[in-house]
C-alpha cells in the first residue's frame, strides 16, 4: 500500500512539474524538425507543438529536414500551466505571438483561459490581440499620449510594468511616447528586466532618434 501511494505522489509531482506547453511556427518555406528537451517533431506544414514540458528555461532548436542545418536555436523560457505562441521568421528571430493560461483537470483535458496575455503588434506588421488586456494596453498609450512631458510619462510607464510583464514590441510602443533620447533609454534599460521575450530587444533600435542610444542599451543589456 506504500508503495502504490509513493507511486500515485510521484506520478502527479510529476505531471504538475510538466504542465507547460510551446507552439512553433516557422514563417519560412522549407521542411524542418524540431527539438525540446527530450521531444522531436518533425512535420511539413512547420508548425510544431510541444505538451507536457517541464517549466523554466529550455533549449529549442530547429534543423532544416534535407540538410539537418541548424536553421534555430535558442532559450525558451516556460511558466508553469503556460502556453507560450511563437512564430519564427525568414531571418530566424524567434517572435513570441502570445501567452494562454493552460488548465488541467487531469492528464487528457485541459482549458485555455482567453483573458490571460494580450501582445499588440509584435514588430512584423502582425497585429495579435487578446481581447481585454489589449485594449487595456491600448488604453494605457493614450495615458501616455495625453501627458505632456517625459518626466510624467516615465514615471507611468515605471508604475506600470512594475505590476505587470511585457513584450518588447509593447516596450517599444510606450517608448515612441517619449520625446527625448535619454526618457527613452532610461524606460528601456527599467524596462528590460519585466521583458519576457528579451531576445526581440532589437525591436527597440528604431524607436531611438541616434544610434549612441541604442549602442548605450546594448551595452547596459551587455553588462546584465
Amino acid at each position: 500500500m506504500k508503495t502504490t501511494l509513493t507511486f500515485f505522489a510521484f506520478f502527479a509531482l510529476t505531471f504538475l512539474t510538466s504542465a507547460s506547453e510551446l507552439f512553433v511556427k516557422i514563417n519560412s518555406q522549407g521542411s524542418y524538425y524540431a527539438m525540446l528537451g527530450l521531444q522531436t517533431h518533425n512535420n511539413n506544414n512547420a508548425t510544431f507543438r510541444f505538451f507536457d514540458l517541464n517549466q523554466g528555461a529550455t533549449t529549442l532548436s530547429i534543423y532544416a529536414t534535407n540538410t539537418n542545418s541548424l536553421f534555430y536555436s535558442g532559450t525558451v523560457n516556460l511558466e508553469y500551466e503556460e502556453r507560450l505562441i511563437c512564430e519564427i521568421d525568414n531571418y530566424g528571430n524567434l517572435i513570441v505571438v502570445k501567452k494562454e493560461k493552460v488548465s488541467y483537470s487531469n492528464w487528457y483535458t485541459s482549458t485555455v483561459s482567453n483573458a490571460y496575455t494580450g501582445y499588440g503588434n509584435n514588430g512584423y506588421g502582425n497585429n495579435y490581440g487578446n481581447g481585454n488586456q489589449d485594449v487595456n494596453f491600448q488604453a494605457f498609450l493614450q495615458v501616455l499620449k495625453d501627458d505632456s512631458f517625459d518626466s510624467g510619462k516615465l514615471d507611468k510607464a515605471k508604475k506600470y510594468i512594475d505590476k505587470t510583464t511585457l513584450s518588447a514590441s509593447q516596450i517599444t510602443e510606450i517608448n515612441t511616447k517619449f520625446s527625448f533620447d535619454a526618457s527613452k533609454l532610461e524606460w528601456a534599460k527599467y524596462a528590460y528586466s519585466k521583458c519576457y521575450d528579451k531576445q526581440n530587444y532589437f525591436l527597440l533600435k528604431p524607436s531611438f532618434t541616434f544610434s549612441t542610444s541604442y549602442s548605450d542599451l546594448e551595452d547596459f543589456i551587455e553588462g546584465k
